[in-house]
């Protein structure tokens, strides 16, 4: 089975509870944001969030300026035909000193 098949077949064939990697918490990333002091007036993305809970726990611990972007979501909104208007590619090293390249889309 292909792997776009396969995942579209786990998504339509069970709940977002059902599934081996739910938790009804976030508690590794809330942990990791405390940690590293992020306080609740932190503009925070939840990158791929999908049906995780991270944005429920950080409005329950306070966090008032979040965003939630999942592709696939953004995908059946818009459609195939999108177009980015520009894009910019950025590099972060983490903490760990891994190397993360980003690309910025502004869409039309």
């Amino acid at each position: 089975m292909q792997s776009k098949t396969h995942w579209e077949k786990i998504y339509t064939t069970k709940s977002s509870t059902d599934v081996s990697w739910y938790r009804p918490h976030a508690a590794l990333s809330m942990d990791l944001i405390q940690r590293i002091g992020v306080g609740p007036d932190a503009a925070i993305i939840d990158v791929g969030g999908g049906a995780s809970t991270l944005i429920d726990d950080l409005v329950a611990h306070g966090y008032r300026n979040l965003s939630q972007y999942d592709p696939d979501s953004l995908h059946g909104e818009l459609g195939p035909a999108f177009e980015p208007a520009e894009h910019n590619e950025e590099m972060h090293v983490t903490p760990a000193g891994r190397v993360q390249h980003f690309m910025l889309l502004p869409l039309r």
